[in-house]
């Protein structure tokens, strides 16, 4: 995690206060076919963000759960060390609120996976296309970060089947 990193609470002029973790969709983001959602982070007023779950397709509405609130994948205390992410998120079928989403972290180069945010039984189906084929990591323009903050990746896998 950078170590001047902070979730800013000020906005750009009519945006939310909000940045991408992990958004996920098929074909086009606007106004495509099929489903698209994932995590955002939320200002928590002392510099981190809580991990909140979005759906912008087919619904446009962003499901906060209240369970979650205290999620906060980036941690104020993690800056300037390796944190690892794993995000799981099955789409669910179309007779059945049966979709998933799933994200753990693990702090350091050999710490454990702590399952930090679990949804079960999700509507997130989409009968106009029910598949994912595009996404991103870390969007930021919406509450955005300061210019000299700088995220390394490393080893971003997209799997179909359990890494």
């Amino acid at each position: 995690m950078p170590t001047n990193y902070v979730h800013r609470s000020q906005q750009n002029i009519g945006e939310s206060a909000n940045n991408k973790f992990l958004t996920l969709w098929g074909d086009a983001y606007q106004g495509g076919p099929g489903w698209g959602g994932g995590w955002e982070t939320w200002p928590d007023g002392a510099g981190s963000g809580q991990l909140k779950y979005h759906n912008f397709r087919p619904d446009q509405s962003h499901r906060a759960d209240p369970a979650h609130a205290s999620v906060r994948p980036f941690d104020l205390a993690d800056r300037g060390t390796w944190v690892t992410f794993t995000a799981q998120v099955k789409l669910a079928t179309a007779a059945n609120n049966d979709g998933e989403m799933r994200v753990w972290r693990r702090r350091g180069g050999n710490g454990a996976n702590e399952l930090i945010y679990e949804m079960t039984s999700l509507p997130i189906y989409n009968g106009a296309g029910n598949y994912l084929e595009r996404g991103y990591l870390l969007g930021w323009t919406n509450s955005g970060f300061a210019e000299t903050t700088v995220f390394y990746l490393d080893n971003v896998a997209i799997s179909t089947s359990p890494l």
